[in-house]
């Protein structure tokens, strides 16, 4: 059995900042670390890195390539200093799982490129492996999208993005990003300036947990604010939440000017309470405060604009759109993660996710059709491909068969409703044969993310029976 020091390399992946384009650090990192051992690297014009064993002892045995992403999402708790450009993940284990303090654990993909490490530099084994590590795939999956062709020789592609361990992914959805740029028209008033902060909510992955009854706070804290505007006098100022479109928003400061706070009070909070019991069992710590703005930014919209942007927001679509009650699999989704202010504009941003490029097309006429009435720009931000499910798929039947024959452990062959890179690599590499496993995640893009050990440990040695097998 090869030598496992996937944990070995985690933490040290830990200590190196590599949020989404910040990977320039952790890159040269595997570099150095392959070069100290004697391996081939090529780093292309995007960023990505490329690693090959192939020597005079293995180049007979078949290729097989390991793929992972650098990048992490960077969330942190409200009350966190963490600098993610500066700062290393603080990562600690608890009861059989890899946890960090106040952040995001970066196990999404750091436990993935820390296992294609462990066997790139395992000499015991003497595999002719190829690895692949993209950049950015967090944000826009710009490294998968510029993969060179040409470079890799491998038939199978093992991907090691998934948080399942109990799964086998052999289809994955596409996406597109896209943004309304709202513009403002600002008026002086005499009304005082107070932010209105709602926080704690769940987040979380928002292709994998969309269907989870989670709260999209950015969406729902406007659904209260339109209510109060038929009861309440007050100007929308600004509103910022949300850092990746690819998250549920956890939190929205929002910051009005108020006529009567006394009244605001008092309705926001019956309505506040409507909004908690709505969601009590999937939302435990939603939470709220109101306090006066001492140095304001921004002069408030004017009655008509602040209007408008209610009005926007009401309409904004956001979550599951289409369900395949087949499959338990959402077709159709989107996410309003992210909404930042400046002086003329308020940024509205969306990730539609699926599968089929006509429900893409179906999304995106909406948000330009909301564009359209509310006198917006609209703007495709990126896109990227999915991947139809192969299901007529060796890799995925032998990855199955291990697992079940030699660690009595079942994997489920299956779709996901979330982006991974493969669909995007195999466009450059016709006839490769793709997967995609990894061991147990959970609360990914979120303070809350962890990682099982015991499962890091299980996927890990299917992982090199699997390589064994299929590289003879």
């Amino acid at each position: 059995m090869a030598n496992n020091n996937t944990l070995k390399y985690f933490y040290e992946l830990c200590k190196i900042p590599h949020a989404s384009g910040n990977e320039g650090e952790i890159s040269k990192y595997i570099v150095d670390l392959m070069k100290e051992n004697g391996l081939k690297t090529k780093v292309d014009k995007t960023g990505n890195v490329y690693v090959f064993t192939e020597n005079a002892t293995n180049k007979n045995k078949k290729p097989i390539l390991l793929q992972a992403h650098l990048d992490m999402v960077p969330e942190k708790t409200a009350d966190s200093k963490h600098n993610f450009a500066t700062d290393p993940i603080q990562a600690y284990e608890e009861k059989g799982w890899i946890k960090a303090k106040q952040t995001t654990l970066g196990a999404d993909d750091g436990i993935g490129v820390a296992m294609a490490l462990s066997l790139l530099l395992d000499k015991k084994s003497n595999y002719n492996l190829e690895a692949l590590f993209t950049i950015d795939e967090e944000q826009g999956l710009t490294g998968a999208r510029n993969v060179e062709p040409k470079v890799l020789k491998s038939k199978y592609l093992i991907n090691l993005d998934s948080e399942d361990d109990d799964e086998i992914v052999v289809g994955s959805a596409g996406g597109k990003r896209s943004e309304i740029c709202y513009r403002t028209k600002r008026e002086e008033n005499d009304k005082i300036q107070y932010l209105l902060r709602i926080f704690d909510g769940v987040s979380g992955h928002s292709g994998v947990m969309i269907q989870e009854s989670r709260s999209n706070v950015i969406v729902d804290a406007f659904v209260m604010l339109k209510t109060l505007s038929e009861k309440v006098e007050f100007n929308l100022v600004s509103a910022e939440s949300g850092r990746a479109d690819n998250v549920i928003p956890p939190y929205i400061n929002i910051v009005l000017s108020i006529e009567d706070l006394g009244l605001f009070k008092k309705e926001f909070k019956t309505l506040f309470a409507e909004y908690k019991k709505a969601y009590e069992a999937f939302e435990p710590n939603l939470n709220y405060e109101i306090k006066k703005v001492a140095k304001p930014s921004f002069k408030p919209l004017s009655n008509a604009c602040s209007q408008s942007f209610l009005n926007l927001m009401s309409l904004a679509n956001n979550g599951i759109n289409g369900y395949d009650f087949k499959t338990n699999m959402p077709t159709l989704s989107t996410n309003i993660g992210v909404i930042a202010t400046t002086e003329k504009t308020i940024n509205v941003s969306w990730l539609s996710r699926t599968s089929y490029d006509f429900f893409v097309e179906k999304l995106e006429n909406k948000v330009k059709a909301l564009a359209e009435l509310t006198k917006s720009s609209y703007r495709c931000v990126s896109s990227y491909e999915g991947a139809a499910p192969l299901l007529q798929n060796d890799l995925a039947d032998a990855v199955q068969s291990i697992a079940k024959e030699k660690f009595k452990h079942h994997m489920e062959i299956k779709s996901i409703h979330a982006g991974l890179e493969f669909g995007m690599i195999v466009k450059k590499y016709p006839g490769m044969v793709p997967v995609s496993i990894g061991p147990n995640v959970r609360g990914a893009h979120t303070p809350e993310e962890k990682v099982e050990i015991k499962s890091i440990n299980l996927i890990y040695d299917i992982l090199v029976q699997v390589i064994d097998k299929l590289s003879k």
